[in-house]
């Protein structure tokens, strides 16, 4: 027989915020989290009642921001890729399997 799980106050309205602000649906972040979903979305929909909606619009000054955060992060990742291929590239080439690094390069295509 199983045991009901118990849960906080504060753990029930950090579920219902992270639908309400994230944008994701209820099904996906009751997955996530693993609880009922039915349970979760009637959280949300009382917590939609009493008026908390994820209606806040960025300023321009803060859609700028995370406009060049987005692409500083793109950036560095593009980055990484570069210098790890490029290491893998090396490493393969020294102990003598140059033809691994099309292996690679197959399986890792971005």
């Amino acid at each position: 027989m199983a045991t009901r799980r118990h849960f906080t106050q504060e753990y029930k309205d950090q579920a219902v915020s992270f639908v309400i602000y994230s944008g994701r649906s209820i099904a996906d972040v009751a997955r996530s989290i693993v609880i009922n979903e039915t349970t979760l979305g009637v959280r949300v929909n009382k917590a939609r009642g009493e008026g908390r909606t994820g209606s806040s619009e960025l300023s321009e000054p803060e859609r700028a921001e995370l406009e060049r955060l987005r692409g500083d992060y793109d950036q560095h990742v593009a980055f990484r890729w570069r210098r790890q291929t490029h290491a893998v590239r090396q490493v393969l080439t020294e102990v003598g399997q140059p033809t691994l690094w099309l292996v690679f390069r197959a399986a890792t295509a971005i």
